[in-house]
């Protein structure tokens, strides 16, 4: 079915998408490696973080980040590196963790390598090496793929904040030719196919700020992308879009459904942040956050972490772990709303808290530094105070009925005489020498002579007194 025009949609500010093709749930693992990532429709919500060396000196602090990304929990890395390693920082970081998907950008060493030039044959080149070398997917940007289109930024403050889009916009303008994709396109969607790289369809035109948001040119990006994606799908290559980076808040949701509902089937997003305001105090984590808890409640597909300089300088190792743990938080919230059964962690949480009666699940002691004896936390719960008194008045009722027995013993013990003496015990007793002779000559006797018990015929011995 060939794609209808396009309409434009005031209501959702996008434009309308007639197509019936799916793509619903799809794995990103490179035939030749052993990483298993799905990503789609009813799946969790998966973490992209991006890595890159700008020197040599840098790999060892990126592999600190592969590492920390790994041990936090993210599932794919994509490496934007500008230097060229042997081995590169991707194959250096699979070797480690290969569970992990990763990820890379071919003209940007393309660039590199050849003074800023990217020649379709050499961009080729190095497509082809990385998928026989094992990448799972690579982000491709394929618009525009006319010079000509580049006049759609006019109007734009920046006309692009995509690093691999500038490499490529740069080469098209020096030599006045098209996108170096173009020529090669087939061939790279046969390679995809074959090896199961998943394709990432870029955005060139993303905008670069809130108030850019579907601005002419990131509209007509949108409807370019959608195409591209139907192409790819045809081809039997799995892909995924990166529509929007900067977007305000009450966006998000509507242009994720409205795409896929105008486009006929559920299609897989990835998103760069997405930053909701430029008012963060240099805190991008802190922006992105919001918006990532946005685009999982409505199951994008994925979502790249923000550090928290990531338009202030280059992130250092804290920067990288703020960056994941805030979209890690975020995606949890968020994911919550469409998939319940993701609440038995939080549920846990709250038991560890409750067992522990301290809001630190971890902690060692009762209470907390922060309230210390007034903690909340130590409040016992009504069922157990129910408890505990009944059986705080339970163990009274045995103590003192045991008290009583024992009082009630020890007063006969006291009070009891004894009922048979034999005559040696009784000269011992300190009575008078007439109670004495009455007493024993009232006492039984056996026929061995000794003095026997009133109510037996043993006799009595000196210990039974």
């Amino acid at each position: 079915e060939v794609a209808r025009p396009h309409a434009f949609r005031s209501d959702c500010h996008c434009y309308v998408f007639l197509k019936g093709f799916q793509m619903s749930q799809i794995t990103i693992a490179n035939r030749l490696s052993s990483c298993h990532v799905e990503v789609g429709k009813e799946h969790t919500t998966k973490i992209n973080v991006i890595v890159g060396a700008n020197s040599e000196e840098q790999v060892e602090l990126e592999l600190k980040k592969i590492e920390a990304a790994a041990n936090l929990g993210v599932h794919t890395i994509i490496d934007l590196s500008i230097v060229r390693t042997q081995p590169a920082l991707w194959q250096l970081g699979r070797e480690l963790f290969p569970e992990l998907a990763f990820g890379k950008v071919a003209p940007i060493l393309v660039a590199v390598d050849n003074d800023g030039d990217v020649p379709p044959e050499k961009l080729w080149e190095e497509i082809k090496w990385s998928v026989l070398a094992g990448v799972d997917y690579m982000t491709l940007n394929l618009i525009p793929m006319k010079l000509k289109d580049f006049e759609v930024v006019a109007e734009r403050a920046c006309p692009t904040t995509s690093r691999q889009g500038g490499v490529l916009l740069k080469y098209m303008m020096r030599h006045q030719t098209d996108n170096p994709y173009g020529p090669i396109m087939d061939d790279i969607l046969s390679l995809f196919r074959e090896y199961n790289v998943t394709m990432h369809i870029g955005s060139t035109f993303r905008s670069s700020g809130i108030t850019e948001a579907f601005d002419r040119a990131h509209l007509w990006e949108l409807d370019r992308q959608m195409e591209m994606y139907q192409r790819a799908n045809e081809a039997g290559v799995q892909a995924i879009v990166e529509p929007i980076s900067h977007q305000p808040l009450k966006d998000i949701g509507p242009c994720i459904d409205r795409l896929r509902k105008d486009f006929g089937e559920y299609v897989p997003f990835q998103m760069l942040g997405p930053i909701v305001t430029e008012v963060n105090f240099d805190c991008d984590h802190y922006a992105s956050a919001s918006g990532a808890a946005v685009a999982a409640m409505h199951n994008v597909g994925k979502i790249t972490t923000i550090p928290p300089r990531e338009h202030v300088g280059f992130p250092d190792l804290q920067d990288t772990v703020s960056g994941i743990k805030a979209t890690l938080t975020s995606v949890q919230a968020g994911d919550l709303c469409r998939l319940p059964e993701l609440m038995e962690r939080d549920q846990r949480i709250l038991e560890e808290r409750a067992g522990r009666q301290s809001c630190n699940q971890h902690a060692r002691q009762r209470g907390c530094n922060k309230c210390q004896e007034l903690c909340p936390l130590l409040v016992q719960h009504p069922a157990c105070m129910l408890e505990r008194t009944s059986r705080e008045c339970q163990t009274k009722k045995r103590k003192k009925k045991w008290s009583s027995r024992t009082s009630a013993t020890e007063h006969r013990a006291s009070t009891r005489k004894p009922s048979s003496m034999d005559r040696e015990s009784l000269s011992r007793m300190p009575v008078s020498s007439a109670r004495r002779r009455n007493l024993a000559e009232t006492a039984p006797r056996s026929s061995t002579g000794r003095t026997t018990r009133a109510d037996a015929d043993e006799p009595i011995e000196p210990e039974d007194y």
